[in-house]
Order: C-alpha cells, then structure tokens, then sequence
C-alpha cells in the first residue's frame, strides 16, 4: 500500500516550484502555473520527468500582452501550432455568471466557459425565449497528457489526466493550488463530497481518499485488479461503490477505510451512479444500463438499446419521478423512465457522439424560481446547454418528446472528453447528482503526516477572501 508522505507547498531558493516524487508519495505542489488576480498569468506546468509516459517535443511557450490587455500564450508543439491553446478571456475577476461550465480534452486544455442569462426580445414571461449566453473565462494547458476526468467540491475544481496527476484549482479566486502525486497510473475518476473531501480512481487499481484541508491523503485503498472505471458514493457517505476494467463491482466502507463485498457483473462496467436517495444504483455497460435494488441486489430494471451508451446522470426533483439520462454514441441524449425503462424524452442537436453530461439548476433574473438545465459535450468540441425542466414538462405517456432546440451552444474547437458545472459568481455548493460523499475517520494505514504549512496557507487564503 502507497504510504503518503508529508503534503508540503513551498517556494525554493530559485524560486521554481517543483513537487517531489519519492517512491509511492503523495505531495500537493505549489501551481505550476495560475490565474493570478493582478496579473492574470498563465503558464504552461512543467512535465514531471520521473511519472510521464508521454514525450513532451520542444514544447516553447510564449507569453506576450496584447493591446487589450490581455495575457496570452501560444503554444508551438514541434512545428504544430495549437490554436488557442492557452488564452486567458477579457473578463473581470470576480465574474457575473450565473453559473459555469468547465471542459477537458484530449488536447490538454482546461477550458472554463461563463455562463449568463439573456432574453431575445422584451417579453418576459415567454420561458422558451429564455437563452443563454455562453463566454470562454479561461482557456490553459493544464496537463501533459489528455484530461480524463473533471470534479467540482465547493470552491474547488480537480482535473485528473494520463500524466499521473491530480491539479487543484480555486474557483472563486480562479487559481491552481498545487497538484496531487499519488496514483502509479492515469486518473479515470474525481469526485467530491461537498468541500471536505475526493476521492481519486485510477489505472493502478487504487481508490484514494482525501481531505481538501491540507490536501491529505486519508487512505489509499487497493481492490481491482486493473483500472479503476468509476467511483460513487452513498448519498449517506458511509460507503462508496466502484467498478473496473477487471468487472468486479466493490463496495468500499468508508467508515472503517476497507474493502468491503466484491463481485462480478455479467460486463464490465464503464461508469456507475447511486440514486437519489440511495435505494438503487446503475452500472453502465456499452449498450445497457442496469439498474440494481441495494436491499436484495438484484436486477429491478435493464436499459438498452443499439447505440453505445457514453455517459448517464440521474435525476430527481419534487415535479419529476425519477429519471436516467443517457448520451450515447448515436449523437442523441435521452432520458429514460427507471421504473419502465423506457425512453421519454431526445435531445438531438449534437453532430457527434455524447462524451459527458452534467446537471445544474439556475434561476433566470426574470423568474421566480430556479429550472433544471443539462449540459452535454461532444467529442468535436461542442458544448450545448438543455432546458431539462421544460421538457419534462412535456412527457406525453403515448410518445417520446423531440426537443431540437438548445438554449445555449458554444465551440471549444476541442476534442472533449469530460465536463463539470459550477455555480458562477462566489463559492460554489454542492449540486445534486454532483460529487460524492465520504465518512472515513482515519488516516492512510501506512503512515503519512499532516501538513502544517498547506493548513496554515488554506486558513490565510480564507481569511484573505473575508477581507476583499
């Protein structure tokens, strides 16, 4: 079992800042680069020579002010010039957004896209001429290799990617922490319980556990034999649930920090999920969908159909029964009634295969009360926002609901692979069917001690957000 070493943020002489690596660590560095909030500075993070498996080649990075100023990059890769690789948008600081998206890729970049509310002519009470405007916030090469996986806990944002690394990101003051070295292997899966705690799945098989104060790995949990697919926690916190490329399904006890029952699933399961209150989870396997009973373990619905499902997110809300929607690699989104299996509702607009949804709910200034929207990417970089709750209003028990309209729709000129939604404007909380929980008490077996110095530093940080 990987022992964590001391978690440490600190500046040396030089004035680089370089995270360590000794063996199976865990460290949190200093950011290799940031978005300041005086000079808004973004710079590309060095590679860590010992844990990439991918060759950086010649990689030159140009940082220049432009006329208005603002601060760009561009990043020449051999003799291949990324567009937009790195860019830094002609916002303020302390953004208006009603909420915000944020995307990885395959090209390495973390794109954070703002999000605000607009109307097309005066008339108010139409909710169907209710758009979205969709604005870049930042756009930065966050990693070497391409970004797997993207969480938001609070004010924090976490990216995992094929370079063995986890980065962490402050959303409120729009800068890098530091960054995570724990895994042997590629970050699959991130997610938060609220702004305490993540939990971290990866290639080597290991589950990891950590507290966001002081960036301390709690525990580090071995269990499948191969790549660790999905992680999701019990809406109580006290067990999570996890599937990998070896097929077994793991439930983990987060109370006590070990494996609890294991189990083979008839395929392997890519993703999995908890319902809303825990009853039932889904396991999600190419073109099905099974739904499982928590009390007996059984099988109480399978969803399929011939198109390879990519992506699922449950939903619930006090209007709506419960519901499974699903991207698939057929362009379309659909959801699916969990108790019929059946499909209720298709959102088609995409021009490529779903990779990642997400769920967000926002109240327009010209409303009252706040809607549900969903969020879908495809892999040619396409962003597109839903009124979720407008089309469920629609359900029809005879046919399936055809919504072609969007009500935002952005171009990252990326191939996305993952996306995450934020509240926008000040720190962000914790949205349903978002992040995960955790309930472990104890520390990583195998020692490890706390950080002072990141303590210390998370408290000033705080204390500098009260004065401003």
């Amino acid at each position: 079992m990987p022992r964590a070493s001391k978690l440490r943020n600190k500046r040396d002489r030089n004035g680089d800042r370089n995270g360590d690596r000794n063996g199976d660590s865990a460290t949190i560095d200093d950011g290799h680069g940031k978005l300041s909030r005086k000079k808004r500075i973004v710079e590309e993070p060095e590679p860590e020579k010992n844990k990439i498996q991918e060759k950086k080649k010649n990689t030159k990075t140009q940082i220049r002010k432009s006329e208005n100023n603002n601060v760009q990059a561009e990043v020449e890769k051999g003799e291949n010039k990324l567009k937009n690789n790195i860019f830094i948008s002609n916002h303020s600081i302390i953004s208006t957004a009603d909420f915000r998206i944020i995307t990885g890729s395959y090209e390495r970049i973390l794109y954070g896209i703002d999000a605000r509310w607009i109307k097309e002519d005066n008339d108010q009470s139409d909710k169907d001429k209710m758009k979205l405007q969709l604005e870049p916030l930042f756009i930065f090469s966050a990693h070497i290799g391409y970004i797997k996986t993207v969480a938001v806990g609070g004010r924090y944002l976490a990216s995992g990617s094929t370079d063995e690394i986890i980065r962490i990101y402050d959303l409120k003051r729009l800068r890098e922490l530091g960054s995570l070295h724990h895994h042997n292997g590629s970050i699959t899966t991130l997610c938060f319980y609220s702004s305490t705690h993540m939990l971290s799945g990866s290639e080597d098989g290991l589950v990891a556990i950590w507290r966001t104060k002081g960036w301390e790995c709690l525990k580090s949990m071995k269990g499948h034999k191969g790549c660790v697919n999905s992680i999701a926690v019990h809406p109580s916190g006290k067990m999570a649930l996890s599937v990998g490329k070896d097929g077994a399904a793991i439930v983990w006890d987060l109370v006590n920090g070990r494996k609890g029952a294991v189990w083979k699933i008839r395929k392997e399961g890519e993703v999995v999920l908890w319902n809303t209150l825990g009853e039932f989870y889904a396991i999600l396997s190419r073109n099905e969908i099974t739904i499982y009973n928590v009390s007996d373990a059984q099988v109480s619905q399978t969803i399929t159909q011939k198109s390879m499902f990519l992506c699922m997110r449950y939903y619930k809300d006090d209007n709506v029964d419960e519901v499974i929607i699903a991207g698939s690699e057929d362009k379309i989104v659909r959801v699916f009634d969990v108790k019929t299996g059946k499909c209720i509702v298709e959102f088609s607009g995409h021009k490529n295969r779903i990779k990642s949804l997400d769920i967000i709910r926002s109240t327009p200034p010209f409303l009252s009360a706040p809607i549900t929207l969903l969020v879908s990417i495809s892999s040619d970089g396409i962003v597109n926002v839903w009124n979720l709750s407008s089309a469920l209003e629609k359900i029809k028990s005879d046919e399936v609901v055809q919504i072609n309209e969007v009500i935002g729709s952005h171009d990252t000129e990326n191939r996305l692979i993952c996306v995450v939604c934020a509240e926008g404007g000040g720190e962000n909380e914790l949205r349903e069917g978002v992040g995960v929980g955790v309930g472990v008490g104890r520390k990583q077996q195998d020692g490890g001690e706390e950080s002072k110095d990141i303590d210390k530093d998370n408290k000033e940080e705080e204390t500098d957000d009260e004065s401003e």
